[in-house]
């Protein structure tokens, strides 16, 4: 094994230490921000995979009143509000529950009255008539 090698590997190493020391110290910054009830600021691809909408459709939210404001956090950053967005959410499964009756669990409307139809229907189907002698 030649010395370029050896270094090679030697720094692979030290790198692949790095950044795992990195990642435990971010769980543990984590860890206390929770246990303390410090509000933790998620930055925008955090929002993007909490919430399920794309930078273009988190924008207009914002533009038109229905989406969390950001916090600037710098000359061009932003972050939003960990429970801000929570809140947004259950808003959102909020309005949900009540256009379905406050229940999370029954089916839209039109689709139990479209059942309903053909339940009917089958019921008076000729095919499923006996004829009578």
């Amino acid at each position: 094994m030649s010395a370029s090698e050896i270094l090679k590997r030697e720094r692979e190493r030290k790198r692949a230490q790095r950044r795992e020391r990195v990642a435990e110290a971010r769980q543990r910054a984590l860890a206390a921000a929770k246990a303390s009830g410090i509000r933790r600021i998620l930055r925008l691809p955090e929002v993007e995979a909490a919430v399920g909408l794309k930078r273009s459709q988190i924008y207009e939210g914002i533009a038109g009143g229905k989406f969390p404001a950001p916090v600037p956090l710098g000359e061009r950053a932003v972050g939003w509000l960990e429970d801000e967005i929570f809140t947004w959410q259950e808003e959102r499964i909020a309005a949900r529950d009540t256009k379905r009756g406050n229940t999370r669990l029954s089916p839209p409307e039109s689709k139990r009255r479209r059942s309903a139809e053909v339940t009917a229907q089958s019921r008076r189907h000729p095919s499923t008539e006996i004829a009578t002698p």
